[in-house]
């Protein structure tokens, strides 16, 4: 009997010593904050158009939260556009908001760049983007979760821009060129996103707006830039660090009368006479290299490097690459000057 009041005894201990940190009965979680953390592959790192392009978040970097919670299917709103900073190792905002045991899920939403955006319930938020006015990297994330996971919500960003540079080769033997101007023709330069709360995985529509008829500078035309011919057959190219616009993702379809072009001056003597060359290259023409698939659209978190091949007598070539996630080549053959 003693024994068998021992077993018991020592079984009950063992239970306890096993059950010391869990809750018995229903889960109060509103003492535990609602905490985040966020990671990125690719930012923008300024406002203007710089080419500063750095791979992390540091201190003081910000995004901005929005979020609802569902309780017995009626929405209400816990963030609006809330701040949250990267404070060495944490990400820090103020006031704190509390998990709530009655809800039963959360939807958040983080976006960086603009700090004021609309949005409504269910979680959807719209903001304009205009490629003109500014350079920032707009990344957007989402996270749904049952009000019963306190755990730290981990926001994985998405690129919701499409990056596009350029750099120009003088391929010509002996001839010195000089480049005016590039940029691109009859492209969106204002657009709207819609971004709706999903998983982890963000629901975008891009809504490209404007009429499309202007023509968009290259970062960095400088003038009288020089593409002096290497003799050793390498080529010198013009900018020397091709500069990054992000730019919104459209369809490069023509569209009414509108042609999406790049276009191209520059300057060559012929003899001692100045001769000006203006090129005019349709981008929906350019084909994937040794393939009949065309480039027809710029899509969100891609970025596109074209690379302009000048050949005096030989015209121009253009090589495409599609970064980081891939390699795409791609090329016009035989456009003459």
């Amino acid at each position: 009997m003693l024994n068998r009041i021992i077993r018991i005894a020592a079984a009950v201990c063992t239970l306890c010593l096993a059950g010391c940190t869990a809750r018995l009965g229903p889960v109060d979680n509103s003492d535990e904050a609602i905490r985040f953390t966020a990671g990125s592959l690719l930012l923008r790192d300024d406002d203007t158009k710089g080419g500063v392009i750095k791979t992390e978040f540091v201190d003081n970097d910000q995004f901005y939260v929005y979020g609802t919670k569902n309780t017995s299917g009626v929405f209400s709103t816990v963030f609006n556009g809330t701040a949250v900073t990267l404070n060495g190792t944490s990400w820090d905002y103020s006031p704190l908001r509390f998990w709530d045991s009655n809800a039963s899920y959360y939807d958040f939403m983080a976006v960086t760049g603009p700090s004021s955006i609309s949005h409504t319930n269910p979680l959807t938020i719209t903001v304009g983007y205009n490629s003109v006015d500014t350079q920032y990297d707009l990344m957007a994330a989402s996270h749904t979760r049952p009000a019963s996971n306190t755990s730290v919500v981990d926001f994985l960003f998405h690129h919701m821009l499409s990056a596009v540079d350029v750099t120009v080769y003088n391929d010509s033997p002996v001839l010195d060129i000089t480049l005016l101007s590039y940029g691109f023709r009859h492209i969106f330069t204002y657009g709207s996103l819609t971004v709706e709360a999903q998983g982890d995985s963000p629901n975008v529509s891009w809504n490209p707006q404007s009429d499309a008829t202007n023509t968009i500078l290259g970062s960095n035309p400088e003038p009288d830039a020089s593409l002096s011919h290497v003799s050793n057959g390498i080529s010198s190219f013009y900018p020397t660090t091709a500069i990054t616009d992000l730019m919104v993702p459209q369809s490069l379809e023509v569209h009414g009368t509108a042609v999406p072009s790049l276009v191209l001056e520059y300057r060559y003597l012929d003899g001692t006479d100045p001769v000006t060359v203006s090129s005019v290259i349709t981008l929906s023409e350019i084909k994937m290299f040794g393939t009949d698939q065309y480039i027809t659209e710029w899509v969100p978190g891609t970025r596109y490097h074209y690379e302009l091949h000048i050949r005096m007598g030989g015209g121009i070539r253009i090589h495409v690459t599609t970064s980081p996630w891939e390699v795409v080549n791609a090329e016009t053959p035989g456009l003459t000057i």
